[in-house]
């Protein structure tokens, strides 16, 4: 079996870098060229930093001109202690949008088979965490590392009051949670490869960082929530909750651009020469205190993530030409930089906001429903479920019928209010709808 070392031939370590690869023991390499993405496994008889292996990581993704590089370090399980748990918090930050900012301070006790950690944060924060498995993230990774079932819960803090969420930070970190399903299936693939390997008699025969194994289930899985690699295929990229066009982009402002997408989601410290995706919402254009000139936002989503996009003293030929490329809606590829700044509410202290030196058009691609034997869904409320759905009943007979499915049944809260415009669509496209609603029962019997 191949060393570390040579499958990236290509690679010239420093010391400490070869230092650490010199240890890594049994790679196992998993590639995609289309891609241009790495992931190999490894076992180390010492612990290695967190920060040294994202180093590393990012020298041998520039050396093989890669896009993504990631190393899943295996350890003895004897080596793991409560003293880990500062490097268990890294990587979690680093797979997790969600945990970011919520561990700059918090007290960990490791007792047994469960780890629980304490911050101080209100409880919205701790159920945030929650909600977005956060915990299970961290057992998982743990599994992965040490192949340990250690248990791991979050909690309250005693000095709560010392970080209370606002409502903003609530609704950003929130937009975030479900990429972590991304994360769960890469870990828990992982693991489960290795111990069929592991039970086959043998590790799988690695691979050299060219070759190209014929699925890569842990890095590039259809419908595992949210994307924060860019996947690019046949002019398509998937990135956020979203599926992107760029085969033939319209530049209307500043030039022709690689479109080399950065996902927002990633995009934490001020930067130049990025590029990002995604639909505009909230555009506004106001002229300044003197009138003479203007000042365009507009906040750009891929569904994951947002960005606040800014344009200041503007010649009104130069908001004009901008007005007529971005419109709530609009779907845009732009290139510039971000800096930290006050947003336009300032509700908030300073934030990452983007400016633009080039802006494209191009296309989102439309969610597709490629299973061979159509779905009905059987329980849909629309806008008419007060609180739980925001959908017209038209578009969703419209989307129905768009995805294939031979029926679609509405069962909206206590009315049937829905009916009426979902059976003028169902008989204009020849849509077939299931009349039904969620009906509540009330024992009118006088009691004794």
């Amino acid at each position: 079996m191949k060393t570390v070392l040579e499958i990236l031939n290509r690679y010239t370590p420093d010391p400490a870098a070869l230092a650490i690869l010199s240890k890594a023991q049994n790679p196992v390499v998993r590639a995609d060229r289309e891609n241009r993405a790495l992931q190999m496994e490894m076992d180390f008889p010492c612990l290695i930093e967190k920060d040294e292996l994202y180093r590393i990581e990012a020298e041998v993704a520039q050396a093989y001109e890669l896009n993504y590089v990631k190393f899943l370090p295996h350890y003895p399980p004897e080596l793991f202690t409560a003293a880990y748990v500062p490097e268990l918090l890294k990587e979690t930050e680093r797979v997790g949008v969600v945990a970011r900012g919520f561990f700059r301070t918090y007290r960990y006790f490791l007792e047994g088979n469960i780890l629980r950690i304490e911050i101080p944060f209100i409880r919205e924060g701790v159920m945030l965490l929650t909600d977005a498995h956060t915990p299970d993230i961290m057992s998982r990774i743990l599994k992965s590392e040490f192949g340990l079932d250690i248990a791991v819960t979050v909690e309250n803090s005693e000095d709560v009051e010392a970080n209370p969420l606002t409502e903003r930070q609530m609704e950003r970190l929130a937009a975030m949670d479900k990429q972590i399903a991304e994360a769960e299936k890469s870990y828990s693939q992982s693991v489960s490869d290795r111990r069929a390997a592991e039970a086959q008699g043998g590790a799988p025969k690695p691979a050299e960082p060219e070759e190209i194994l014929p699925r890569v289930q842990s890095l590039f899985d259809e419908g595992s929530g949210a994307v924060h690699t860019p996947v690019v295929k046949d002019g398509r990229v998937k990135i956020g909750f979203m599926e992107f066009d760029i085969s033939s982009p319209e530049y209307a402002i500043g030039g022709e651009f690689d479109i080399i997408p950065t996902p927002l989601s990633a995009i934490d410290k001020p930067a130049r020469n990025l590029v990002v995706l995604g639909e505009v919402f909230g555009f506004t254009k106001e002229p300044n205190r003197q009138g003479d000139k203007f000042n365009i936002t507009f906040d750009l989503t891929d569904n994951s993530a947002s960005i606040e996009v800014r344009a200041s003293n503007l010649l009104p030929e130069d908001a004009d030409a901008i007005s007529k490329v971005v419109s709530n809606g609009a779907v845009l590829a732009i290139r510039g930089y971000c800096k930290r700044e006050m947003r336009r509410d300032k509700t908030e202290g300073p934030d990452l906001l983007f400016y633009h030196n080039a802006i494209a058009k191009i296309s989102r691609t439309a969610r597709k429903d490629k299973a061979e034997t159509k779905r009905v869904e059987l329980h849909v409320h629309t806008q008419m479920s007060s609180m739980d759905a925001i959908i017209p009943p038209s578009d969703l007979v419209k989307q129905a019928n768009k995805w294939g499915h031979p029926a679609i049944a509405i069962t909206d809260h206590g009315n049937v209010q829905a009916y009426q415009d979902a059976m003028l669509t169902a008989e204009k496209i020849g849509q077939k709808v299931i009349w039904g609603m969620e009906a509540y029962f009330v024992n009118n019997t006088a009691s004794a």
